[in-house]
């Protein structure tokens, strides 16, 4: 079956997705997702996916049905030609990748293709953003977001190390400017504490100068642990990953329609379709246009 991922591309979410498996984290391999379980999505974001219990159940590998249709390629298309898959995933940014990425790890062997109408990864939102690496100090204590946030930070940074990405741990300050600001101030500190974010700490004025010279303020949280670095880098990086894998790329290929068929997902493009088991589609603003 398919289903879309929906929402803003948060970096807690992509970033526990990049991670080793945990029970915390989407379970895609290592079972098959009922057509009857709906999934699972976490407040505020709408990206995290969590299969039911039915689906945990089922052990069984993922079967495909033979392919029908046109192999030829639109003009830049680099991509693999039209075939058959054990999973489709439509979207090369890094919420897209980074579910090829857990798929391909869990299910070693099983034939994973993702999809993109831009001829490279990352183009759209990953490759546009602020490049922050929160550290959780914001998200309700013991909501999914919280924890994805203070977990997604420390495997973004060790997937950081081990792939040489450029980045910046410059940390963060959180000022009160105000008197009023300052039960405010109060409550997030509770909140980051509470959370685990890591080296949180109280600073007073004085102290928020040494910080930041171009700062001022009453009080401030400084959160350390918090950075930046180059989401469309840690994309192509997924990228390379994917490929030593097996998993198979087109890109430049644009889908037009999705469908059911004979047990199986049927994705439509300009020289024919792709047929695969199941499809995760991560198609960012196009989503709805795909549902």
């Amino acid at each position: 079956s398919s289903f879309t991922v929906r929402g803003s591309v948060t970096r807690l979410t992509v970033a526990a997705l990049v991670g080793a498996p945990t029970a915390e984290q989407p379970n895609l391999g290592n079972s098959a997702v009922s057509r009857r379980c709906q999934p699972k999505l976490t407040p505020a974001t709408g990206n995290v996916l969590a299969p039911c219990q039915a689906a945990r159940s089922q052990r069984a590998r993922l079967s495909c049905w033979p392919v029908t249709g046109s192999t030829s390629r639109p003009p830049g298309d680099t991509g693999a030609d039209t075939g058959r898959y054990d999973l489709a995933v439509v979207g090369a940014g890094i919420v897209g990748l980074a579910v090829a990425r857990e798929f391909a790890r869990r299910r070693p062997g099983a034939r994973l293709i993702v999809i993109d109408r831009q001829t490279q990864v990352g183009y759209h939102q990953t490759g546009h953003n602020s490049g922050v690496i929160h550290s959780g100090v914001y998200y309700k204590p013991g909501s999914l977001k919280a924890r994805l946030c203070v977990q997604g930070a420390r495997l973004m940074y060790e997937f950081r190390d081990a792939n040489a990405i450029a980045h910046e741990r410059c940390g963060k300050l959180i000022v009160a400017v105000r008197e009023d600001e300052l039960p405010r101030l109060a409550e997030l500190e509770e909140r980051g504490r509470a959370n685990g974010v890591p080296g949180l700490r109280r600073v007073e004025a004085g102290e928020i100068v040494d910080i930041e010279p171009e700062c001022r303020g009453l009080a401030g949280l400084h959160s350390p642990g918090t950075g930046i670095v180059d989401f469309g880098a840690v994309a192509r990086a997924m990228e390379r990953e994917l490929r030593g894998l097996g998993a198979e790329f087109a890109l430049g290929r644009t889908i037009t329609a999705v469908r059911r068929e004979h047990g199986q997902t049927v994705l439509a493009h300009a020289g024919g379709s792709y047929r695969a088991a199941w499809s995760v589609l991560c198609a960012g603003l196009w989503s709805d246009r795909l549902a």
